[in-house]
Formats: C-alpha cells, sequence, structure tokens
C-alpha cells in the first residue's frame, strides 16, 4: 500500500483538536471550520461514489471560487477521482470541447453557470446543480468511512486546460503527489503559516490562483471570498478581515499601492506578491515607500510546471532589474539551445525545468507532450538567460520571438524600455508584416493619458533608440484604451490577429 500524502491530507486527514475549531473558509454568508471542511470533503466523496463515479473517472467543476468548489476537491482525493476546472469565462463551444475531450461522466453546475452549462451540453451527463435543494440534501449525507480505500498518489488528479493560444486547448494533468509538492513549494515561497489570511479571488480554474489558496490552508490559515469587482472592494476584504497576502487580481498590485485606502486598509499585509520581472527599479521603490510594512515576492511559473517555479524579492529585482529569480527548492532548471545543450551564462536559450510538481502528460496527446517532456525535462517555451549565480531573466516566449531582418528580438526587453517612459501604463510588443523588414517590431501601448495623449510614436523611437539597438526599436506603434488579456497575460495572439496596417503607425526608416 502508498502510503504517500494525498491533496486531502493536507487539510482533512489528522487534523488536531484545535485546528478542527478554527475557521478555514470565510464567506459574506458563513465560516466553515477546518472540521466542517473535513466533513464536507467526505461527503463529496460519498455523492461522487454513489452517482457511480470511481477512481480515474473525470468530473467537471464549473462554478466560481467558494466553499463548494474547495469540498468537491478534496473529496475527489479522498476517491481518487480527477477534476476538470472548467473556465467560465468561455464560450459554450470551448466548455464543450473540454467535455467530451476530457469524457467528464459528472458535471458540478453552480446556477449563475446554467445557461453556459445547457449551451456547452453538459445536461446530457449526469450533474450536480449547486442549489438549495442540492444543500439539504448534501447536509444529509452520510460522510464516507475513514477506512475507505486510498487512490495511489501519483495518480491523475487536475486536468487543466491551457488557453489554447498556439492551436487546440491542451489538458494538463497534474497528479496528487505533483499538487502536495507544489504546495510545499508555495509554502516554501511565501513563507506561508497558520497566520496567514488570503483573499480567494484568482479564478481557481487557474493553477496560481486555486494553487495559492490551498497551499494557505495546508498550513492552517484562512481563505476569504467575497466580491472583489473594484480595488475600493479589495480594499475593504483587506481591512474587514486582516487580510496577509494582498494577491491583486489582473496585475494591478502597483494601482492597488497607489490608492488612497491602502493608507488606512493595509495595515495587515505582510507581502504582496506580483508578476516576476515586470517592474521597473522605480516602481519597486514606490512601492516600497507606499506599502513599507509590505514585503514583495514576484512570481513566475507556468500550468504545466505546477504553479510557482521561481519568486524574487524586492531586493533582488533592484539589484538586477528583470530578474525572475533563481528555481524555489523542489525544481532544478536549466537554459539549453536548439540541441537541448546548456548554454552558458548569460546566453539566451529555452528554460527547461525538473520537479515533482511538474505535469505528467497533455490529457490524450502523447506526442505533444513527449515534445514537451523531452528526456525527462519539461520545455518551458520561454527564453532565458542565466546569470553566473543563477538568476533567470525572461526574454521572451519562443512563439512571441521576432525575427527582424534576420536578428532576434526579444519582446520583453523592448517592453521593459517601453515601461521606464513616464507616459507608458502598460505595453505588449509582437512581431507583424513588415514590407521592409521581413517581420517588424510593434509596440502596442496604453498611456498615462488616454490613446491619445501622454507622448507620440517619435517621442517613443527616440527614447528606444537611446536604450536599444536600433534594430530592435519598434518600427510600428499602435495607442490602444486597454490590452486584451487571456487570464492573467496580455493575449498576443489576438494582437497579432488584430493588427491592421492603416490603422498604426509606421515610422519611416532612419538613414543615419
Amino acid at each position: 500500500m502508498n502510503a504517500g500524502l494525498l491533496v486531502a491530507d493536507l487539510v482533512v486527514s489528522g487534523t488536531p483538536p484545535n485546528r478542527a475549531r478554527r475557521p478555514a473558509l470565510v464567506t459574506e454568508e458563513s465560516t466553515v471550520s477546518y472540521g466542517r471542511l473535513t466533513e464536507d470533503a467526505r461527503r463529496w466523496q460519498r455523492l461522487l461514489h454513489d452517482a457511480g463515479v470511481r477512481g480515474g473517472d473525470r468530473v467537471a467543476v464549473l462554478a466560481p471560487n467558494g466553499p463548494d468548489y474547495l469540498g468537491l476537491l478534496y473529496g475527489a482525493s479522498l476517491g481518487g477521482v480527477v477534476v476538470v476546472l472548467l473556465n467560465t469565462r468561455l464560450d459554450a463551444a470551448s466548455v464543450r470541447f473540454q467535455l467530451e475531450d476530457s469524457g467528464s461522466r459528472l458535471v458540478v453546475v453552480d446556477p449563475a453557470h446554467r445557461q453556459l452549462a445547457s449551451d456547452a451540453g453538459a445536461f446530457g451527463l449526469a450533474t450536480v446543480v449547486l442549489d438549495e435543494d442540492h444543500r439539504r440534501r448534501f447536509a444529509a449525507l452520510e460522510p464516507a468511512p475513514l477506512a475507505a480505500p486510498r487512490p495511489d498518489p501519483g495518480s491523475p488528479y487536475i486536468l487543466l486546460y491551457t488557453s489554447g493560444t498556439t492551436g487546440r486547448s491542451k489538458g494538463c494533468v497534474l497528479s496528487q503527489r505533483a499538487w502536495v509538492a507544489s504546495a510545499t513549494n508555495l509554502v516554501t515561497g511565501l513563507g506561508l503559516s497558520e497566520r496567514d489570511v488570503h483573499v480567494g479571488a484568482g479564478p481557481f480554474f487557474h493553477v496560481a490562483g486555486l494553487g495559492t489558496a490551498m497551499s494557505v490552508l495546508s498550513v492552517g490559515g484562512r481563505v476569504v471570498f467575497g466580491a472583489s469587482r473594484s480595488l475600493e472592494d479589495s480594499w475593504e476584504l483587506i481591512a474587514r478581515h486582516g487580510v496577509t497576502i494582498g494577491s491583486f487580481v489582473g496585475g494591478n498590485l502597483l494601482a492597488a499601492a497607489r490608492h488612497p485606502l491602502r493608507a488606512t486598509h493595509g495595515s495587515s499585509l505582510r507581502i504582496v506578491t506580483g508578476q516576476a520581472g515586470k517592474h521597473t527599479p522605480e516602481e519597486h521603490r514606490e512601492l516600497g515607500t507606499l506599502l513599507p510594512h509590505a514585503s514583495f515576492v514576484g512570481i513566475y511559473g507556468s500550468t504545466e510546471a505546477g504553479n510557482f517555479t521561481t519568486t524574487t524579492s524586492r531586493a533582488d529585482e533592484l539589484a538586477r532589474p528583470g530578474t525572475v529569480g533563481r528555481p524555489l527548492i523542489g525544481f532544478r532548471t536549466a537554459v539549453v539551445d536548439a540541441q537541448d545543450r546548456p548554454v552558458a551564462a548569460g546566453e539566451p536559450g529555452e528554460l527547461v525545468v525538473r520537479g515533482a510538481s511538474v505535469m505528467s502528460q497533455y490529457w490524450g496527446m502523447r506526442e505533444a507532450t513527449s515534445r514537451t517532456l523531452l528526456g525527462g525535462w519539461l520545455h518551458t517555451g520561454d527564453v532565458m538567460r542565466a546569470d553566473e549565480d543563477g538568476y533567470l531573466y525572461l526574454l521572451d516566449r519562443l512563439k512571441d520571438m521576432v525575427k527582424s531582418g534576420g536578428e532576434n528580438v526579444y519582446s520583453v526587453e523592448v517592453e521593459r524600455a517601453l515601461r521606464r517612459h513616464p507616459a507608458v501604463r502598460d505595453c505588449a510588443v509582437i512581431g507583424v508584416p513588415d514590407q521592409r523588414w521581413g517581420e517588424g517590431v510593434k509596440a502596442v501601448l496604453v498611456l498615462t493619458g488616454g490613446a491619445a495623449g501622454g507622448a507620440d510614436a517619435e517621442a517613443l523611437d527616440r527614447w528606444c533608440l537611446d536604450r536599444l539597438a536600433a534594430y530592435k526599436r519598434p518600427r510600428w506603434y499602435e495607442f490602444v484604451e486597454a490590452l486584451p488579456v487571456n487570464g492573467a497575460k496580455v493575449d498576443k495572439k489576438r494582437l497579432r490577429a488584430a493588427h491592421d496596417p492603416e490603422r498604426a503607425i509606421r515610422l519611416p526608416e532612419r538613414t543615419g
């Protein structure tokens, strides 16, 4: 018998009496203790078993973040059931594809998403609707016995589909063992303890949102749920619940720190998280001034890696601008060339990763799995360089790198230069067809004064020429009100598809 840990063991097994009485999940209507969460997990284990779901079967969930979601996940862990995390923002055709591709036998649906579930054909399968009738029947269920057979910790547990920005959506399979390893990495990387309070606002259909919440629970902390439609809402939640981990969904960390409520509502924060390598040194100094009591933790990771891979501190990013940090304790990394040979320090190459939290496969895609896990390393598709001390620097995605006039241009380097201009709020750099260069560098920018104010293409061109090699400068510019996003990332596929030479600005070639 395998004595390894299940995901549920981190929360519902061997819970001491004091922890059983502690609040685990807090909503505007109720508080769920660790003892109650344990009972709910075993009720879900019973419900799934009674519905004919067995170990290895897939159950899909189409619901917002909340206690029901987590109770289901812990119950599925106990029963060895694979949970398919459906993105509630998808169109019906995409949800239908994921239900069919995964072979889901049962779908758990929140009433708020009943129409999407119906349009996707979910009600042609066995369904559980999280309505009041379900809650009454659920409360009367006898929890599954403690002596129920345990699944293999190496068995599939989470099936999470990628965004599909380079083709059909791929289902990343993360085992229970991988999810436990990921929690260990997050506890280490964020220094989590039972005193921590986290707002469960990051969508649970993304590995970062769900992984952070479950890692906080694994050490006896508290996850709170509430409306976060605005920065005012977020700061009110932080003050009301004494939140210690500030994770502002959508990359709004700087805007949140500049909000006037941070002075009166942010005293409980001990850390704030953000995208590693994104902020300029000036922004880091500003964050340190506005939130002096909160340490910064920058994050880099991926679904395929099982969540966070590296972290940074404010000191790291001030000393090494642009770094995404060094690997967490559970990983080993290398930067390799196209033949998988390690490159020298400072040279660009693809980051490959090895660790216990890495996915086991792409669901039903043997060739894609083999390519991605070639040689026992996860090939991330990220172009990086490493310095002599092992700090990593993200240069680009392999698929986003611009080949202009025979030269490689890394979009992240250009974006970093543009973000330092005082008129630039945000930007994305892509490659577009160009008659002179084959592929031209294009900057799509959000300006502090709106799309029509703050700077013009000629001024930004002079700025870039002072900071970049001439061949790296954007030849094309477009000013927009907001960048399209896919989850927490800018959707560069949409930007490339939307490129219109008639609408964009093409700078004249320079002769000197």
